[in-house]
């Protein structure tokens, strides 16, 4: 291949465990978890998160027949997307400290890519918190909505950390990256409920 086809080739080439960084390992080991959150997730057609049955919401607060039908609809409909959206960026950050470390892609690349997804991730929390700050939702919703938000944060943390490694190379920043990942990840499990 030529051009770019190449360096996409060589970042999915398999590395067996023992040739691996120590970021290929973490990303091998959650590779498959991540897959079948994502898929459980978006494909849910149950009530939405906090709810205990169709329909179910806050008394006096639910609107009825259509209306309720459509706000479930909603909010089934951002959770998934949400979840997808903080396990895609936890994927896609430590795909990214795995290219740096394999030396795949340029430093100045891998910031740049981080700064982008940086910003969406930022995006993605400014709407989240006015949708958080509307009307009523029931209380396990804003639950599931801040755990997202906290989940976002730390994959924040964890990629202005990854892009200063980029230029200082510094151990600070590979701790600060560690302990960022660390956090999302706990964090994860404990919003998706994984054991």
């Amino acid at each position: 291949m030529a051009g770019g086809g190449e360096v996409c080739y060589n970042w999915l080439n398999y590395v067996r465990p023992e040739e691996a960084g120590p970021f290929r390992r973490e990303i091998m080991r959650k590779k498959l978890l991540l897959a079948v959150l994502t898929t459980a997730l978006c494909l849910s057609s149950g009530p939405a998160r906090g709810q205990t049955g169709a329909g179910a919401a806050l008394p006096g607060l639910a609107p009825s027949g259509a209306d309720a039908e459509k706000d479930i609809l909603h909010l089934n409909t951002i959770g998934a997307f949400s979840a997808g959206f903080v396990l895609q960026a936890y994927g896609y950050i430590g795909v990214l400290a795995d290219v740096l470390s394999k030396e795949v892609y340029p430093p100045d690349l891998v910031r740049t890519m981080l700064g982008e997804t940086i910003t969406y991730m930022r995006n993605v929390n400014a709407q989240l918190l006015k949708y958080q700050s509307g009307p009523p939702i029931a209380p396990g919703d804003l639950e599931f909505i801040a755990g997202i938000m906290e989940i976002i944060n730390h994959l924040i943390a964890e990629a202005e950390a990854l892009s200063s490694f980029t230029q200082t190379k510094s151990d600070s920043d590979l701790r600060r990256y560690d302990e960022a990942r660390g956090n999302a990840w706990k964090n994860i499990k404990k919003t998706f409920k994984v054991k």
